[in-house]
Protein backbone atom coordinates (compact mmCIF):
# COMPACT_ATOMS: atom_id res chain seq x y z
CA UNK A 1 0.00 0.00 0.00
CA UNK A 2 1.54 3.52 -1.20
CA UNK A 3 -0.15 5.79 0.70
CA UNK A 4 -1.11 6.16 4.66
CA UNK A 5 -4.11 8.27 4.55
CA UNK A 6 -7.96 7.36 5.44
CA UNK A 7 -8.89 5.51 2.49
CA UNK A 8 -5.70 3.45 3.34
CA UNK A 9 -6.46 3.05 6.82
CA UNK A 10 -10.04 1.68 5.69
CA UNK A 11 -9.04 -0.39 2.79
CA UNK A 12 -6.06 -2.04 4.40
CA UNK A 13 -8.50 -2.94 7.22
CA UNK A 14 -10.96 -4.87 4.29
CA UNK A 15 -8.19 -6.29 3.07
CA UNK A 16 -7.21 -7.84 5.89
CA UNK A 17 -11.02 -8.84 7.06
CA UNK A 18 -10.99 -10.72 3.93
CA UNK A 19 -8.00 -12.49 4.45
CA UNK A 20 -5.18 -10.50 2.41
CA UNK A 21 -1.99 -9.73 4.02
CA UNK A 22 -0.55 -6.38 3.49
CA UNK A 23 3.19 -7.06 3.10
CA UNK A 24 4.13 -3.56 3.76
CA UNK A 25 3.09 0.39 4.06
CA UNK A 26 4.85 3.58 2.22
CA UNK A 27 4.38 6.51 3.81
CA UNK A 28 5.16 10.46 4.24
CA UNK A 29 4.56 11.17 7.86
CA UNK A 30 6.51 8.47 10.20
CA UNK A 31 3.61 8.35 12.95
CA UNK A 32 0.94 8.21 10.69
CA UNK A 33 2.28 5.46 8.75
CA UNK A 34 3.87 3.82 11.99
CA UNK A 35 0.51 3.65 13.42
CA UNK A 36 -1.45 2.13 10.22
CA UNK A 37 1.07 -0.27 9.86
CA UNK A 38 0.38 -1.44 13.67
CA UNK A 39 -3.06 -1.19 13.47
CA UNK A 40 -2.99 -4.01 10.21
CA UNK A 41 0.13 -5.79 11.86
CA UNK A 42 1.91 -4.74 8.81
CA UNK A 43 5.44 -3.59 8.07
CA UNK A 44 6.31 0.06 6.74
CA UNK A 45 8.76 2.30 5.29
CA UNK A 46 9.19 5.92 4.12
CA UNK A 47 11.69 4.80 1.74
CA UNK A 48 9.70 3.98 -1.58
CA UNK A 49 12.88 2.14 -2.38
CA UNK A 50 11.85 -0.28 -0.07
CA UNK A 51 8.57 -1.41 -0.96
CA UNK A 52 9.07 -5.30 -1.86
CA UNK A 53 9.15 -6.48 -5.19
CA UNK A 54 6.50 -10.07 -4.54
CA UNK A 55 3.16 -8.39 -3.58
CA UNK A 56 0.11 -9.63 -5.83
CA UNK A 57 -1.62 -6.58 -5.89
CA UNK A 58 0.15 -2.69 -5.37
CA UNK A 59 -2.11 -0.28 -4.16
CA UNK A 60 -1.49 3.47 -5.20
CA UNK A 61 -3.56 5.21 -2.47
CA UNK A 62 -1.77 9.03 -3.02
CA UNK A 63 -3.61 12.10 -4.02
CA UNK A 64 -4.35 12.22 -7.74
CA UNK A 65 -1.81 14.82 -8.53
CA UNK A 66 0.70 12.45 -7.35
CA UNK A 67 -0.58 9.15 -8.58
CA UNK A 68 1.94 9.11 -11.92
CA UNK A 69 4.91 9.60 -9.39
CA UNK A 70 4.68 6.43 -8.11
CA UNK A 71 3.92 4.34 -11.55
CA UNK A 72 7.56 3.32 -11.88
CA UNK A 73 8.98 2.99 -8.57
CA UNK A 74 7.20 -0.38 -7.60
CA UNK A 75 10.53 -2.57 -8.39
CA UNK A 76 8.33 -5.59 -9.79
CA UNK A 77 8.01 -5.26 -13.69
CA UNK A 78 5.18 -7.54 -13.41
CA UNK A 79 3.80 -5.97 -10.91
CA UNK A 80 -0.38 -5.39 -10.65
CA UNK A 81 -1.18 -1.55 -10.11
CA UNK A 82 -3.98 -0.30 -8.48
CA UNK A 83 -5.40 3.55 -7.80
CA UNK A 84 -8.18 4.12 -6.04
CA UNK A 85 -9.26 7.64 -7.33
CA UNK A 86 -12.46 8.50 -8.44
CA UNK A 87 -11.68 11.26 -11.12
CA UNK A 88 -8.35 10.01 -12.51
CA UNK A 89 -8.04 7.66 -15.80
CA UNK A 90 -7.09 4.04 -15.73
CA UNK A 91 -4.39 5.53 -18.38
CA UNK A 92 -2.23 7.57 -15.94
CA UNK A 93 -0.89 4.00 -14.82
CA UNK A 94 0.40 2.84 -18.49
CA UNK A 95 3.91 2.35 -19.34
CA UNK A 96 4.93 1.49 -16.02
CA UNK A 97 3.23 -2.41 -16.13
CA UNK A 98 0.93 -4.38 -18.22
CA UNK A 99 -1.32 -5.13 -15.51
CA UNK A 100 -3.12 -2.20 -13.77
CA UNK A 101 -6.65 -1.19 -12.88
CA UNK A 102 -8.75 0.95 -10.82
CA UNK A 103 -10.81 0.20 -8.10
CA UNK A 104 -12.84 3.69 -6.67
CA UNK A 105 -15.05 3.34 -3.40
CA UNK A 106 -18.07 6.06 -4.02
CA UNK A 107 -17.49 6.84 -0.32
CA UNK A 108 -16.29 9.24 2.08
CA UNK A 109 -13.55 8.11 4.55
CA UNK A 110 -12.38 9.54 7.99
CA UNK A 111 -10.29 7.32 9.85
CA UNK A 112 -11.32 8.24 12.75
CA UNK A 113 -15.01 6.56 11.91
CA UNK A 114 -15.78 2.86 11.16
CA UNK A 115 -17.46 1.45 8.01
CA UNK A 116 -19.04 -1.49 6.56
CA UNK A 117 -17.09 -1.93 3.42
CA UNK A 118 -19.09 -4.41 2.26
CA UNK A 119 -21.71 -2.20 1.25
CA UNK A 120 -19.67 0.10 -0.13
CA UNK A 121 -20.26 0.56 -4.15
CA UNK A 122 -16.75 -0.15 -5.87
CA UNK A 123 -16.10 0.69 -9.90
CA UNK A 124 -13.96 -1.26 -11.26
CA UNK A 125 -11.26 -0.76 -14.22
CA UNK A 126 -8.33 -2.95 -16.00
CA UNK A 127 -6.36 -2.39 -19.09
CA UNK A 128 -6.97 -6.11 -20.45
CA UNK A 129 -9.75 -8.55 -19.75
CA UNK A 130 -7.90 -10.92 -17.76
CA UNK A 131 -6.81 -8.28 -15.69
CA UNK A 132 -10.25 -7.25 -15.00
CA UNK A 133 -11.36 -11.23 -13.95
CA UNK A 134 -8.76 -10.55 -11.51
CA UNK A 135 -9.72 -6.95 -10.19
CA UNK A 136 -13.38 -8.58 -9.91
CA UNK A 137 -12.09 -11.55 -7.89
CA UNK A 138 -10.15 -8.79 -5.69
CA UNK A 139 -13.32 -6.42 -5.65
CA UNK A 140 -15.99 -9.03 -5.10
CA UNK A 141 -14.29 -10.56 -1.71
CA UNK A 142 -13.99 -6.78 -0.63
CA UNK A 143 -18.31 -5.46 -1.44
CA UNK A 144 -21.30 -6.92 -2.21
CA UNK A 145 -21.23 -4.27 -5.08
CA UNK A 146 -18.94 -4.34 -7.58
CA UNK A 147 -19.79 -2.22 -11.01
CA UNK A 148 -17.46 -2.33 -14.23
CA UNK A 149 -16.79 1.13 -15.02
CA UNK A 150 -15.11 3.17 -17.56
CA UNK A 151 -13.01 6.24 -16.74
CA UNK A 152 -15.18 8.88 -18.56
CA UNK A 153 -18.39 7.53 -16.35
CA UNK A 154 -16.46 6.97 -13.11
CA UNK A 155 -15.34 10.83 -13.39
CA UNK A 156 -19.11 11.61 -13.35
CA UNK A 157 -19.78 9.40 -11.01
CA UNK A 158 -17.01 11.55 -9.19
CA UNK A 159 -18.62 14.78 -9.70
CA UNK A 160 -22.32 13.86 -8.95
CA UNK A 161 -20.57 12.74 -5.26
CA UNK A 162 -18.77 15.79 -4.65
CA UNK A 163 -22.01 17.59 -5.47
CA UNK A 164 -23.67 15.10 -2.78
CA UNK A 165 -21.20 15.15 -0.17
CA UNK A 166 -18.15 17.15 -0.22
CA UNK A 167 -20.53 20.67 -1.08
CA UNK A 168 -23.71 19.20 0.99
CA UNK A 169 -21.44 19.04 3.75
CA UNK A 170 -19.55 22.10 3.80
CA UNK A 171 -23.24 23.91 3.29
CA UNK A 172 -24.09 22.61 6.47
CA UNK A 173 -20.96 23.69 7.80
CA UNK A 174 -21.95 27.42 6.46
CA UNK A 175 -25.68 26.91 8.38
CA UNK A 176 -23.44 26.12 11.38
CA UNK A 177 -21.16 28.84 11.25
CA UNK A 178 -24.09 31.35 10.66
CA UNK A 179 -25.89 30.10 13.85
CA UNK A 180 -22.63 30.41 15.82
CA UNK A 181 -21.86 33.86 14.93
CA UNK A 182 -24.93 34.89 17.25
CA UNK A 183 -23.82 32.25 20.20
CA UNK A 184 -27.04 29.73 18.53
CA UNK A 185 -26.17 26.32 19.32
CA UNK A 186 -25.80 24.36 15.45
CA UNK A 187 -27.45 21.58 16.97
CA UNK A 188 -30.74 22.82 16.37
CA UNK A 189 -30.07 22.24 12.73
CA UNK A 190 -29.71 18.27 13.38
CA UNK A 191 -33.05 16.98 13.22
CA UNK A 192 -33.66 18.71 10.27
CA UNK A 193 -30.08 17.28 8.49
CA UNK A 194 -31.37 13.71 9.05
CA UNK A 195 -35.30 14.73 8.07
CA UNK A 196 -33.67 16.05 5.17
CA UNK A 197 -31.21 12.55 4.03
CA UNK A 198 -33.96 10.08 5.20
CA UNK A 199 -36.48 12.05 2.94
CA UNK A 200 -33.33 11.77 -0.13
CA UNK A 201 -33.48 7.97 0.73
CA UNK A 202 -37.72 7.45 0.96
CA UNK A 203 -38.77 10.21 -1.57
CA UNK A 204 -35.93 11.09 -3.64
CA UNK A 205 -34.31 14.74 -4.01
CA UNK A 206 -36.90 16.02 -6.10
CA UNK A 207 -40.38 15.21 -4.35
CA UNK A 208 -38.53 15.75 -1.22
CA UNK A 209 -37.05 19.73 -2.15
CA UNK A 210 -39.16 22.36 -0.31
CA UNK A 211 -38.13 25.77 1.06
CA UNK A 212 -38.79 29.36 -0.13
CA UNK A 213 -36.93 29.08 -3.28
CA UNK A 214 -39.59 25.96 -4.25
CA UNK A 215 -41.75 28.73 -3.39
CA UNK A 216 -40.51 31.29 -5.40
CA UNK A 217 -41.31 33.32 -1.72
CA UNK A 218 -39.07 36.07 -3.10
CA UNK A 219 -40.17 38.38 0.12
CA UNK A 220 -38.52 35.48 2.34
CA UNK A 221 -35.53 35.11 0.01
CA UNK A 222 -35.20 39.08 0.33
CA UNK A 223 -35.45 38.84 4.11
CA UNK A 224 -32.43 36.13 4.10
CA UNK A 225 -30.48 38.38 1.48
CA UNK A 226 -30.23 41.16 3.91
CA UNK A 227 -28.92 38.88 6.39
CA UNK A 228 -26.50 38.14 4.06
CA UNK A 229 -25.35 41.96 2.29
CA UNK A 230 -21.95 42.25 4.36
CA UNK A 231 -20.93 38.32 3.14
CA UNK A 232 -21.08 38.66 -0.60
CA UNK A 233 -19.66 35.51 -1.20
CA UNK A 234 -22.50 33.54 0.66
CA UNK A 235 -24.83 36.22 -0.64
CA UNK A 236 -23.99 35.19 -3.89
CA UNK A 237 -24.09 31.21 -3.07
CA UNK A 238 -27.60 31.90 -1.98
CA UNK A 239 -28.67 33.83 -5.06
CA UNK A 240 -27.33 30.70 -7.39
CA UNK A 241 -28.39 28.33 -5.39
CA UNK A 242 -32.32 29.68 -5.51
CA UNK A 243 -32.00 30.03 -8.73
CA UNK A 244 -30.83 26.85 -9.34
CA UNK A 245 -33.66 25.20 -7.18
CA UNK A 246 -36.18 27.29 -9.37
CA UNK A 247 -35.03 26.99 -12.69
CA UNK A 248 -34.67 23.03 -11.68
CA UNK A 249 -38.43 23.06 -10.78
CA UNK A 250 -39.78 24.05 -14.11
CA UNK A 251 -36.52 22.50 -16.47
CA UNK A 252 -35.12 19.92 -14.33
CA UNK A 253 -31.04 20.10 -13.56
Amino acid sequence: MVGAGNLAWHLGSALKNAGYEIEKIWGRTPENTRKLAEFLTSDFTLDIKEIPDSADFYFILVPDRRIQDFVHSIPNKNRFLIHCSGATALKVLEGGTDHYGVLYPVQSFSKELELNFSQIPLLIEANNPENLIRLTELASSLSEFTYEMSSENRVLVHLAAVFANNFTNHLIGIGEALLEEKEISPQLLFPLIAETVRKVFTLGPGPAQTGPALRNDQITMDKHLELLKNKPGLLNLYKELSQNIIHSVNNGC
